[in-house]
């Protein structure tokens, strides 16, 4: 007869009645494949229930379930008067981003220079220029067709960026002196205009301030 461990100490497991329980009819589960010496010893029957009777006991203990939480995000709208475009609000609000640290040519809070088609370095539509941004993307710039060509002929073609004629752009501070050192005069295309107030202090760290300002559209 079986010996069964309990919490009372060891007891003897009452007989199994054959008639109810004959061991040719019994067919475990799956397990049977898996436990082939559960099978093929002589106290099956006594195995499996107590492996039934220890499930039991697992799924009747509570278990607690723990609720995540989660950080309620709401919407935020960015509303204009009428009248009142996109780059306005943006404007009346630069102390609320990062590029409100970061000053223009004139050393005064830099100014948005473009969200359609959205630019900068940062996408932002400031002509930020981190110590990350080894480009120095920091000329607000404004560019033609006979600047585009000429990027494009340099390796770089803008137009699979999305720009046309008259987009703004913060453009690489060696590419916009490379068109200036190429001009034939003050009136040549090949230089994009500049917008002084977007344009980023760094600018100075390789163009001139008086090369900016006569292709500026802005004064101070």
């Amino acid at each position: 007869m079986p010996i069964l461990a309990s919490p009372r100490g060891i007891r003897t497991a009452p007989a199994i009645d054959q008639r109810r329980f004959p061991a040719q009819r019994h067919q475990p589960y799956e397990a049977t494949s898996r436990l082939p010496w559960i099978t093929q010893s002589p106290n099956a029957p006594q195995l499996f229930l107590l492996m039934s009777f220890l499930r039991r006991i697992l799924q009747s203990l509570p278990i607690k379930q723990t609720r995540r939480q989660f950080a309620q995000v709401h919407d935020i709208q960015v509303k204009a008067a009428k009248g009142q475009t996109v780059e306005n609000v943006f404007e009346g609000s630069t102390s609320a981003t990062p590029a409100a640290m970061e000053r223009n040519v004139f050393q005064k809070p830099l100014q948005l220079h473009s969200t359609r088609p959205l630019t900068g370095y940062m996408r932002t539509g400031y002509c930020e220029a981190p110590k990350s941004d080894f480009g120095n993307h920091s000329v607000a710039g404004i560019v033609t067709n006979e600047f585009l060509d000429f990027s494009a002929s340099r390796g770089n073609d803008l137009r699979q960026a999305g720009l046309t004629d008259g987009c703004k752009w913060c453009l690489c501070v060696s590419r916009w002196k490379e068109a200036f050192d190429a001009r034939s005069g003050e009136g040549d295309k090949r230089v994009p205009k500049v917008v002084l107030g977007a344009t980023n202090e760094r600018a100075l760290e390789g163009i001139k301030m008086e090369d900016l300002k006569a292709f500026a559209v802005d004064k101070e």
